[in-house]
């Protein structure tokens, strides 16, 4: 079942649906949605920023999903310190 929670628009953090400011960096920026959990959301926060970037090649990394652009047919996942290569 879902959880009802806000989400920071300025860093992300998800707090209380009742909450009226981030308790991390104070925004008053709050965006509503539904979340099963901190993992989906920061799944639904990674995939936009997949589609912001989408004029650049990007990946998902396998270990983590977060996103990695590809540059020369390689990149870096800077959170699993995995390399990846891509092929044409």
């Amino acid at each position: 079942m879902p959880i009802k929670m806000k989400q920071c628009a300025e860093c992300k953090t998800l707090c209380s649906n009742s909450a009226s400011k981030c308790q991390v960096c104070g925004s008053r920026n709050l965006i509503k949605g539904s979340y099963t959990s901190k993992k989906e959301a920061q799944k639904k926060l990674q995939e936009e920023e997949v589609q912001k970037y989408s004029q650049r090649e990007i990946i998902l990394c396998s270990l983590c999903c977060s996103p990695i652009p590809i540059r020369s047919g390689k990149g870096y996942c800077m959170y699993c310190d995995e390399e990846f290569y891509t092929t044409n």
